[in-house]
């Protein structure tokens, strides 16, 4: 969304002016240079609105998070000026502004009532290209938000949504050029989740869609829309379970209702998709198909089974070593199968996973009680490339920032287990941070 967003430099100046801290210091050399008289004009409007007691207020989560921004609403290549403010009485306001005869001028408000702004969007609501403005705000219970949607319509501030919602994501899925609008709700009796979506009809976004979510929901962590196996359009959604650990429902899209692939039909149940850990869908293998991460039981907790649901099969395509904790997540060599486990180790700034062949394994076992394959290291902190060096026979498999991935290959006679490190690098992934609508 940052490319139709238009920040201006010398609007941030007049925010600095109007706040206050703006420098006091002598002589013309550090004087802030004089605003367009157009900014002038907005700078004006705003004074207003603070003089009669009004706060500048930010958006806490989102891309979108300056007290004053610049968006072109209606898509006729000039941004109106969007500025948001609190007051005293919990209101919570986006004033908006639109530029013409070389001045801004106040278009209308978008009002809403919380304790803080949570985020701010910017859905695409026409096919050419016009934008809402949807302003999320807080709550006291800290786990249900509210939005307010608006646009511009023939000069004025019209609104098209109002709602309270647990999760939020905005994707055109049906390639009109408009944005869908997909909701996770709680029932605050019950709390139950739905899933909603909303579509564009007319001047207003109108309810199209819902469908209950899995009865073990506590919390929604995440929404996307991926592919299903047989090539539907699906909402996937993996959120804390009341029950501890994490699970999923996938909602088909194509069609006049949506499908739930992964409840139990008798009694709602997510537990089929149930994982210990916040391991999120997503395409594991690439082939362009949505994978759910699925524990199935075992020793081994960050073994995990990734599998593709569809109306009339369920088939897992993949397994992986998870590692969350250090940010890499492995493909689980068929030949090792159930016969090779894992241990974790760390330390200050090292961790490492050794991964063994048991004692029954054959092809030259030697009486040890565990036999080491394979050891992936990973190594943080501003010092990491310095504590590589210390650790010899060390291959680097990856880095990130200042983090440094590296394995051992140990030499054996298991060769019925054993990888090189091609097969290895192949296998090996970093798991990168995952940003969704509500959390950037």
């Amino acid at each position: 969304m940052n490319k139709y967003i238009f920040i201006i430099a010398l609007l941030c100046a007049a925010v600095i002016l109007l706040s206050g801290c703006s420098p006091k210091l002598g002589g013309d050399v550090f004087a802030l240079p004089n605003l367009p008289k157009e900014y002038v004009s907005l700078q004006n409007e705003l004074n207003v609105i603070i003089s009669n007691g009004a706060e500048y207020a930010a958006a806490e989560n989102g891309v979108n998070r300056q007290a004053v921004q610049l968006v072109d609403l209606n898509a006729d290549g000039t941004p109106e000026a969007i500025a948001f403010f609190t007051s005293g009485d919990g209101a919570i306001k986006a004033y908006v502004f639109g530029y013409g005869e070389d001045r801004y001028a106040q278009i209308g408000v978008l009002e809403s009532y919380g304790r803080r702004i949570w985020s701010v969007d910017y859905p695409v609501c026409s096919e050419k290209g016009d934008r809402a403005i949807a302003l999320s705000v807080t709550f006291d219970d800290e786990v249900t938000y509210g939005m307010t949607v608006a646009s511009v319509r023939d000069g004025e501030l019209r609104q098209m949504l109002d709602l309270q919602y647990s999760e939020v994501l905005f994707e055109d899925t049906d390639s009109d050029g408009c944005d869908e609008l997909f909701f996770a709700v709680r029932n605050g009796a019950s709390g139950a989740y739905l899933a909603q979506m909303y579509k564009l009809s007319g001047d207003e976004y109108k309810l199209r869609y819902t469908a209950a979510m899995c009865t073990e929901v506590r919390t929604v962590a995440n929404m996307q829309i991926g592919m299903t196996a047989d090539g539907k359009t699906a909402l996937y959604i993996d959120s804390a379970a009341s029950n501890g650990g994490f699970v999923s429902d996938v909602l088909t899209l194509d069609g006049s209702a949506p499908v739930n692939l992964t409840v139990d039909a008798a009694g709602g149940s997510g537990m089929a998709t149930w994982r210990a850990s916040a391991v999120y869908c997503a395409d594991i293998d690439g082939d362009g198909i949505t994978d759910v991460p699925v524990f199935e039981g075992g020793e081994l907790k960050s073994m995990l089974s990734w599998k593709d649901f569809t109306l009339d099969d369920t088939k897992e395509i993949a397994k992986t070593y998870y590692n969350l904790t250090d940010k890499w997540y492995m493909l689980w060599p068929e030949k090792w199968g159930d016969a090779v486990s894992a241990e974790r180790k760390s330390g200050a700034d090292t961790s490492s996973v050794t991964f063994f062949v048991p004692q029954t394994a054959g092809d030259g076992y030697n009486g040890e009680v565990r036999n080491a394959i394979l050891t992936v290291y990973v190594f943080t902190g501003e010092n990491s490339g310095e504590n590589l060096k210390s650790y010899p026979g060390i291959k680097v498999l990856a880095t990130s920032g200042s983090t440094v991935y590296g394995c051992f290959l140990i030499e054996n006679d298991y060769k019925r287990y054993s990888l090189n490190e091609e097969q290895l690098k192949e296998a090996f992934n970093v798991i990168e941070q995952s940003w969704n609508t509500e959390g950037y």
